[in-house]
């Protein structure tokens, strides 16, 4: 069997991180979830005036659920893919479990976060579990008894290959090179698409390579803002600055002084399977890609 090259982009929420003081996540990658995560918010001093921590999501490409872990009220948010400037309410002083489903199953999360058997069964083991382990294991079985009762448990078999190769390229290729790769008409790959990731494929180069450029200009100092917009295919520096700034509300700048002032990539703990295979390899056959996104 061929195999596929891996090249997950590891998304993060800059504004989110700036809520707490500590965030951790637990590394999946697989049967549908990327990575279990974290954190609980600042105090009621660093709440708005309507007594909300609020941060401002940027664009994504995968689903985020927060449940917030609260004994007296059991509330879920859920962050949807290609959303723009969207401002989220979370609760100060208040724990949260999150996670981020693989990107290219936005129907199969919607489905099970819409049912509220799952949402009920999950608040139950919640109350009963304070360990974010064990949550973590709760989640993943009761989202793989869903996935095995769904009776459209057949993932398209090219979602994966779309991802792999746009996230390779780091959104810099166009669909009709897409469609050239795979064999589908320019038509039927952007319907693919739309059904997998619940966006265009325009839209989903765009974040792919704008999440990209939040990882370069937090985790990489060598690298200066001329030589990000020029790594990930932009016209030109201005040209990059403007989707930034559309995306943040800040300039790439700005940015790269305020992940410095806050310490924000310094928050994020990995916990658990760090040494996985899932990680660290780089190619997958057919059969393991669909084990990587789906429960058989």
């Amino acid at each position: 069997m061929s195999a596929c090259t891996l090249s997950f982009i590891d998304p993060v929420q800059p504004y989110l991180l700036q809520t707490t003081a500590r965030y951790y996540k637990y590394p999946v990658y697989q049967r549908g979830i990327q990575e279990f995560f974290g954190f609980c918010t600042y105090g009621p001093e660093k709440a708005d005036e309507d007594g909300y921590i609020t941060f401002r999501m940027v664009p994504d490409v995968g689903i985020q659920t927060l449940i917030a872990c609260d004994q007296s009220e059991f509330s879920i948010i859920t962050l949807e893919p290609d959303v723009e400037a969207m401002f989220v309410k979370l609760k100060p002083e208040t724990e949260y479990f999150g996670i981020r489903f693989i990107p290219g199953i936005v129907g199969y999360a919607q489905k099970f976060l819409q049912q509220p058997v799952y949402a009920e069964e999950i608040h139950r083991y919640f109350l009963e579990e304070k360990g974010f382990s064990q949550r973590c294991r709760i989640f993943q079985r009761v989202f793989e008894e869903f996935l095995g009762s769904s009776a459209e448990h057949n993932l398209n078999s090219q979602v994966p290959s779309i991802y792999a190769m746009v996230s390779k390229t780091n959104g810099d290729i166009r669909i009709d090179e897409l469609s050239r790769h795979l064999g589908y008409s320019q038509r039927y790959m952007s319907k693919m698409i739309k059904a997998g990731f619940g966006m265009s494929p325009k839209t989903l180069c765009k974040y792919i390579k704008f999440q990209k450029s939040l990882e370069y200009l937090g985790c990489r100092s060598d690298m200066d803002i001329t030589e990000v917009s020029n790594a990930l295919g932009y016209y030109d520096q201005s040209h990059f600055v403007k989707y930034f700034k559309e995306f943040t509300g800040v300039t790439p700048k700005n940015y790269v002084s305020m992940v410095r002032q806050d310490r924000l990539y310094q928050k994020i703990e990995n916990v658990g399977r760090q040494d996985m295979d899932y990680y660290h390899r780089e190619t997958f056959t057919p059969r393991e890609w669909k084990n990587l996104f789906l429960a058989e």
